[in-house]
């Protein structure tokens, strides 16, 4: 990844709101931002709203355009990228919740990393615009 200072990656949160135990933080990137590899201690969620990120997890890269989502287990070591102009939607699901999530599955007979996999993708509807058009309302 490119050399960038401390607040780079973080781009410029534009709104945030906590819903029972989940956390929304809405995120524009003006720039190229690029975070090294990290973890989260939380299931987390992206949407991409405009432009486009790119995620790395164990050495495969996937490209996340307008209107994907991307779903990151708990701890999962990854870089992140966004080009100029991207903003993104980022929902962080407590660990008790993802917890409780792979339990139920477990019983289901669904493996929770199977989830997290398809969950990873193109949203069903979106304008004709190609945005998703997802909005933090207080």
């Amino acid at each position: 990844m490119a050399n960038s200072n401390a607040q780079d990656w973080l781009g410029k949160a534009i709104s945030r709101k906590t819903v029972s135990h989940f956390i929304f933080v809405q995120h524009v990137y003006p720039r190229l931002s690029e975070r090294r590899q990290h973890t989260h201690p939380w299931l987390h969620l992206s949407i991409v709203q405009r432009v486009l990120c790119a995620r790395s997890l164990s050495k495969k890269i996937s490209h996340y355009r307008a209107g994907t989502m991307a779903l990151l287990a708990t701890d999962e070591s990854h870089t992140d990228s966004y080009a100029p102009g991207t903003k993104c939607l980022h929902m962080v699901i407590p660990s008790h919740l993802e917890t409780r999530l792979a339990r139920d599955f477990a019983c289901r007979g669904i493996d929770p990393a199977d989830v997290v996999a398809a969950a990873s993708g193109r949203l069903g509807s979106l304008p004709s615009s190609g945005r998703a058009n997802v909005r933090i309302v207080p």
